[in-house]
């Protein structure tokens, strides 16, 4: 499964964060955003903004060779689009894909580096044992977390703002 984390506040958003929004060019293209990716490791979530199409998830846990779409159940893909040797400023594409960098799309781009207090991305395998404890390096209590098999299978997300006063409540599902 899949597990993504995020607390925190401004200064620690401002620092391990970035919106980018850029045009594809079908070819390398390098984007830079003051993310550290190479050396601390993340997640880079981007959509297609001119048109139709999914979102695409890829993080360090599976070495950026996969990616998942966070709108559907699909299993977890492989990928070669994206490539973050020698780049500790940001992330490098180095080719052209629909859902990263099809030459004069729009797309955008939210960028998570791995923190304490902010943001972790943990894999785990899955027990079917319920109220099951996972380790993070968050150091802090997650505000957010979103959970996905890697096989075929909803997205689960909880937020500690979500209303728990029954079984139910206690997640929302982010691809329905």
């Amino acid at each position: 499964s899949f597990q993504l984390e995020v607390t925190g506040g401004t200064a620690e958003i401002l620092q391990n964060f970035s919106t980018t929004l850029y045009t594809g060019n079908g070819s390398t293209q390098t984007i830079t955003n003051g993310i550290d990716l190479a050396n601390d490791g993340g997640l880079i979530w981007t959509k297609i903004r001119d048109q139709t199409g999914d979102h695409a998830l890829m993080n360090s846990e599976s070495s950026w060779l996969t990616e998942l779409a966070s709108n559907k159940t699909d299993a977890e893909g492989t990928t070669s689009y994206v490539n973050f040797v020698d780049n500790s400023n940001g992330y490098s594409m180095n080719t052209a894909a629909f859902r990263w960098n099809e030459n004069t799309r729009e797309y955008v781009s939210w960028t998570f580096k791995k923190e304490p207090s902010f943001f972790d991305v943990v894999t785990y395998t899955g027990t079917g044992v319920a109220g099951r404890t996972l380790s993070h390096s968050l150091g802090s209590v997650p505000g957010m977390v979103l959970i996905k098999p890697l096989t075929t299978g909803e997205w689960s997300v909880y937020h500690r703002g979500a209303d728990n006063t029954s079984p139910e409540d206690y997640y929302l599902s982010l691809d329905t």
